[in-house]
């Protein structure tokens, strides 16, 4: 016979291919009455075999062994066979037992892989793979467990996401609001807040026109204070004066600075918030004047024998014997004080 896997020539009754070592025994068919066991690895062998063709123990004689009877201490019979009614052997006739026990002692052989179920069988499908719907369940959990914890990383739960009102009071008097403000309103349509929201802002541009009023009127005793000191003080007064002049200028900037940030009352004061820019750059334009002035004064240790210059730097804003912005600013301030809306 040839080997179904390489093809080599194998003896009949092979159970391993000697080229492949495929097992041949997997095949054939034995019966089992004509069959004998390998005495050290039970293998089913053909007879007349000397070797085992599983663990190559050799076969002493290659004689089945002798199976051993039980003494069942059955009764003497007589040769003579029960007949029957048609004169054969019955069913329960001695001879009969003795076949049906003989029948019963021969081994069998029995395939340890379990017999194929039918694939209909609702058993089987329940035990191949779980149901969709445990499937489903556990997706869905997976998704309201996974899409629930990064919600609440992303968007935690805050009670005061919406509300409209702050809670802390707030400085806002370097917004033009003096004071400090308990609580924000938002946009309300009630008149009486809407009133009083008017009346904030009217107070905030009526106290910058005020405080340039009097900016104004420093300014006008520090350009005196030029011209008593400049020339014939000492070191310490003209240093005194031109550092007084250096904060009167950093307080026009500021007031400006609020001034543009202001609330123009929804665009009801915003002719009144430009008025006060105005009159706050004619201010700032003479301070600087005068400080450039007390700045080359300082840098002369006599500063008398300078004078026509330094003259042309504090009126270089003059026209004619007077100050233009100081013309200008005088000649505005009170027509443009702001008026309620």
């Amino acid at each position: 016979m040839k080997c179904p896997n390489c093809g080599a020539e194998v003896p009949e009754g092979t159970f391993e291919c000697p080229s492949c070592h495929f097992q041949l025994g997997l095949t054939q068919k034995i019966p089992v009455a004509s069959g004998t066991w390998c005495p050290v690895c039970g293998a089913l062998l053909a007879d007349g075999m000397t070797v085992c063709p599983k663990c190559g123990t050799p076969l002493v004689d290659a004689v089945p062994p002798v199976r051993s009877v039980r003494d069942l201490d059955l009764p003497e019979i007589d040769d003579e066979p029960s007949l029957g009614d048609d004169g054969e052997s019955g069913p329960d006739s001695t001879s009969a037992l003795l076949k049906a026990y003989e029948k019963s002692q021969e081994p069998h052989i029995e395939s340890a892989i379990p017999a194929e179920q039918d694939p209909s069988s609702a058993v089987l499908r329940h035990d191949r793979m779980p149901r969709a719907r445990a499937f489903v369940f556990a997706a869905l959990f997976a998704v309201l467990v996974i899409g629930g914890a990064a919600l609440y990383i992303t968007h935690p739960w805050d009670p005061t996401l919406y509300k409209t009102s702050t809670s802390t009071p707030a400085d806002t008097s370097s917004a033009g609001f003096p004071g400090t403000v308990t609580s924000l309103t938002g946009q309300d349509s009630s008149s009486e807040v809407s009133s009083s929201s008017t009346d904030t802002v009217y107070d905030s541009i009526l106290a910058d026109y005020t405080t340039l009023g009097d900016l104004a009127s420093q300014l006008d005793t520090c350009v005196a204070a030029f011209d008593k000191v400049a020339y014939t003080g000492d070191s310490a007064t003209r240093t005194s004066a031109s550092a007084e002049v250096t904060a009167l200028s950093l307080k026009i900037s500021n007031t400006i600075n609020d001034v543009s940030q202001l609330d123009d009352g929804a665009g009801a004061y915003s002719e009144d918030l430009s008025n006060l820019v105005t009159l706050g750059n004619w201010l700032r334009n003479r301070s600087d004047a005068l400080t450039a002035a007390w700045k080359l004064d300082l840098s002369y240790d006599d500063p008398s024998s300078h004078k026509d210059e330094i003259e042309a730097v504090v009126k270089r804003n003059y026209s004619g014997s007077s100050d233009s912005f100081k013309v200008q600013f005088d000649e505005n301030y009170e027509s443009w004080k702001p008026t309620q809306k």
